[in-house]
């Protein structure tokens, strides 16, 4: 069962393309950069594997965890979702 849950996750190569995205920031404004924060350049993978992880052992697995602390921006209390 587990391992057919995250056969996906562990067997496929994603491969993401922004250059979209790069060509979409060139021509923001600052402030425009302020409020659609798209710049992928800015993701911290550590962290998001932290919460991808968390993720996966609370709503795939239904494991009680504690979210994973941050002195980043608390994404888990910005978003739709809930650690409780």
């Amino acid at each position: 069962m587990v391992s057919d849950t995250f056969s996906p996750f562990a067997t496929t190569e994603w491969i993401f393309d922004s250059r979209k995205i790069e060509k979409l920031l060139a021509i923001m404004d600052e402030d425009e950069r302020k409020i659609f924060n798209v710049d992928v350049s800015s993701i911290d993978w550590n962290e998001y594997l932290l919460i991808f992880n968390w993720g996966m052992q609370r709503f795939i697995l239904h494991q009680s965890t504690e979210p994973p602390v941050s002195d980043k921006n608390d994404v888990l209390s910005k978003g739709s979702y809930s650690a409780n």
